[in-house]
């Protein structure tokens, strides 16, 4: 405690009144308490595919499992407005590589339609000019929507680790 700046009997006389406050009876307090109660989460990662166009050598992902298919579009509706109805705050979407799925921009639009925040994970290599225009149609959204890339260091270090050409596809 006197790492913290206060002493002992000082640490424990809080750590007495939060105990306390947290077993009131007082009805503002537990009003205050019952207000910050989550009925759902705040944020949710999903996992669109665990399929990639690269193999990272230190990637958590087993890219290479063929088993693990797409959800149709359907589905991937079905999710999103469960995600709405539920109220969640912020979704981050990743995979393997969130853009091998045929439909990631229809979901993105789900999400951010309803003031959902969104994250993308992608190692940017996929950026075509189809997916461009389709990132520009969603500008309107600019304060909600994030796209997250990783760079390894310079070319021959992030070449290294994620395979060769990759950082010239993930800058261009």
């Amino acid at each position: 405690s006197s790492r913290y700046g206060i002493s002992s009997s000082e640490a424990d006389r809080y750590l007495v009144e939060i105990d306390g406050r947290l077993n009131s009876k007082d009805e503002d307090y537990m009003l205050e308490k019952s207000a910050l109660s989550l009925t759902t989460p705040m944020s949710l990662q999903w996992i669109l595919t665990r399929h990639c166009n690269l193999q990272c050598r230190h990637c958590y992902v087993e890219a290479k499992n063929k088993d693990f298919d797409f959800p149709t579009i359907e589905d991937a509706k079905s999710i999103a407005r469960k995600c709405v109805e539920a109220n969640i705050f912020s979704i981050t979407l990743t995979g393997g590589e969130a853009f091998l799925v045929p439909w990631p921009f229809e979901i993105i639009e789900i999400f951010l339609a309803n003031k959902i925040s969104v994250k993308v994970f992608t190692n940017g290599t996929l950026f075509g000019d189809a997916a461009k225009d389709k990132i520009l149609k969603l500008s309107r959204y600019r304060d909600s929507l994030f796209f997250l890339t990783s760079f390894d260091g310079v070319q021959a270090v992030h070449d290294k680790i994620r395979g060769e050409g990759n950082y010239s596809r993930t800058v261009s």
